[in-house]
């Protein structure tokens, strides 16, 4: 009688997209997570400052590179991209570190970028986004 309804290829790629955004959130959630117990912990990589600054950052935006790219590019390009994305964002960090390790008030070392830093790699994120993803 009532045959039931075939899954179109669309209702597939929505449900694909919806899935793999939601593993990207724990994925990000995860590292996070675990780079907030090394902090605590003040265990490997807080002790280099570089690397934890780098892997902080690239934690909190990176993800959003696949989240805006998932569905809307080609699985090679947002592979590629986010791989240069992500090292973008970590180069920056870690540079922003090394050229200034010293807290200007107390002189201990610093651990996260400077808010300047946060907005303008942000900030380049999505105008480089928004240049990649049409083209």
């Amino acid at each position: 009688m009532g045959e039931a309804p075939t899954e179109t290829a669309r209702d597939f790629a929505w449900r694909t997209v919806g899935l793999g955004r939601l593993a990207i959130g724990l994925l990000q959630g995860l590292a996070l997570f675990l780079l907030h117990e090394a902090f605590e912990a003040k265990a490997w990589p807080t002790t280099v400052p570089p690397l934890f600054a780098a892997l902080t950052l690239a934690a909190l935006l990176a993800p959003f590179v696949a989240l805006a790219g998932l569905g809307a590019l080609r699985r090679g390009t947002l592979v590629a991209w986010g791989l240069a994305a992500t090292a973008m964002i970590a180069l920056l960090a870690a540079y922003d570190i090394w050229r200034d390790p010293a807290e200007s008030y107390g002189g201990a070392l610093r651990l996260l970028p400077t808010p300047a830093v946060w907005a303008a790699t942000a900030a380049a994120l999505f105008i480089a986004h928004h240049l990649i993803e049409p083209a």
